[in-house]
C-alpha cells in the first residue's frame, strides 16, 4: 500500500526542480522540504473528518479555509503539521509500502466482518 507519490511523479518533480510542490488528496496537513523541494498539502477534508482528526489535518494556525503560501513576492515560512513534523525526527522510508500494523489490523477486521455478513 502506498499512500502518496510514485516513482514517475518523483522523477517529474526532480526534473522540474521547483521551489514548491503543492499536492492534494492525502487527508492530512503537510509542509516539509525533501531534496530541496518544499512539499505542501493543506487538506480541506470533510466536516466529519475535521471533527475527528483535526490534529492531523491542520497546518500551522490554519484550521479551515485556504492556506496562503505566497504573499508580497515571497513564500511564507514553513508551517507546522503533525506528520511532516514526525518525519523531521524520524527517517523516511518511502520504499517501504506495507501499512502500519494498526492500519493492517483495521482492514483485516473490516474484511472479516464483511465475510461473516449474510448475503444481501
Amino acid at each position: 500500500v502506498k499512500a502518496v507519490g510514485s516513482e514517475p511523479l518523483h522523477r517529474r518533480v526532480a526534473s522540474l526542480q521547483p521551489d514548491v510542490h503543492v499536492f492534494g488528496h492525502t487527508h492530512f496537513g503537510w509542509d516539509a522540504e525533501v531534496e530541496g523541494v518544499r512539499y505542501l498539502q493543506a487538506a480541506l477534508a470533510t466536516p466529519k473528518e475535521r471533527t475527528k482528526r483535526m490534529r492531523t489535518l491542520e497546518i500551522g494556525q490554519i484550521r479551515s479555509g485556504p492556506l496562503c503560501l505566497y504573499d508580497e513576492g515571497a513564500f511564507l515560512p514553513r508551517q507546522r503539521a503533525v506528520w511532516s513534523e514526525f518525519y523531521r525526527h524520524t527517517e523516511r522510508t518511502p520504499a517501504v509500502v506495507d501499512p502500519a500494523p494498526w492500519v493492517a489490523d483495521y482492514y483485516r477486521s473490516r474484511s472479516s466482518r464483511r465475510s461473516r455478513a449474510p448475503p444481501a
